[in-house]
């Protein structure tokens, strides 16, 4: 199946087959027990935590009868296909061989990415507004510049030249800012969460205008000036919801971890 879309000899093997495959390397075989006692010997929990959290995924899918259709399955792929950039059949079967997979190991992956989706909806879809609500004021965004500074007096110096002189915020920022992600683009420094900068910033944010300029304010050992652009008020579009049901389903998976206490029986 070269084109990567599920055909009919796309099925995943049984259970039975599953519990009687091994890796073998060259002519020696590997058992399941090999593998976990190498990776905890290695030190690679992690690996080990992201199997655990997909066992009990996959579980969780097959105890609520959920299941991605053909079309959800082929819109996986062809995402997968995209964001991979891997357009040819060729191109698809070079990174198949790469990552030790076959057709079916693709069609497998994708399906259980189909199916977490699935799952998230079918958790919180009933709960997702809510929640919102609940993270409205935390989700709210602002649009600022800023300009960094290890000396206080020249913070003042800058306020003052731009409040009673008229002088180019953005060329101070250009010219003296010592924010090295910020200062080529004239101090900007996009969209942030309000809820993400210095609880300080925050209380002088929430009471300015857009165009207001703040500062100086002292963060650690140097000085900001900010320059408030634009306010972004939360809402409940694909972008944001996509991010909730993500932290809803982290949070979810965690307790049902919790729940599911691990014994290692090596």
């Amino acid at each position: 199946m070269s084109t990567g879309e599920p055909g009919n000899n796309s099925a995943a093997p049984s259970s039975a087959t599953r519990q009687m495959q091994f890796v073998q390397l060259g002519n020696l075989k590997i058992t399941p027990f090999e593998l976990v006692q190498g990776l905890i010997i290695g030190g690679q929990w992690t690996a080990i935590e992201q199997v655990l959290n997909e066992v009990l995924i996959r579980r969780e899918l097959q105890d609520r009868g959920l299941s991605p259709d053909q079309e959800h399955l082929s819109r996986q792929i062809i995402a997968f296909r995209k964001n991979k950039g891997l357009i040819s059949a060729e191109d698809m079967q070079v990174w198949l061989a790469n990552h030790h997979l076959t057709d079916v190991g693709l069609v497998s992956m994708c399906a259980y990415e189909a199916g977490l989706e699935l799952l998230k909806e079918a958790l919180f879809a009933e709960s997702i507004e809510k929640y919102f609500e609940l993270r409205r004021l935390s989700l709210n965004c602002v649009e600022m510049y800023k300009i960094v500074t290890g000396k206080e007096e020249a913070a003042k110096e800058m306020v003052a030249a731009i409040r009673e002189d008229n002088a180019s915020f953005f060329d101070f920022a250009r010219r003296y800012s010592t924010d090295t992600k910020t200062n080529l683009a004239c101090g900007y420094q996009g969209k942030v969460a309000v809820a993400s900068l210095q609880p300080q910033v925050q209380e002088l944010i929430a009471d300015s205008p857009e165009g207001a300029l703040i500062g100086p304010v002292k963060i650690f050992k140097h000085y900001e000036i900010i320059l408030v652009h634009k306010f972004h008020k939360a809402s409940l579009d694909a972008e944001t919801r996509e991010k909730l049901m993500q932290e809803l389903f982290d949070q979810w998976l965690t307790e049902t971890r919790s729940r599911n206490p691990l014994t290692l029986n090596l």
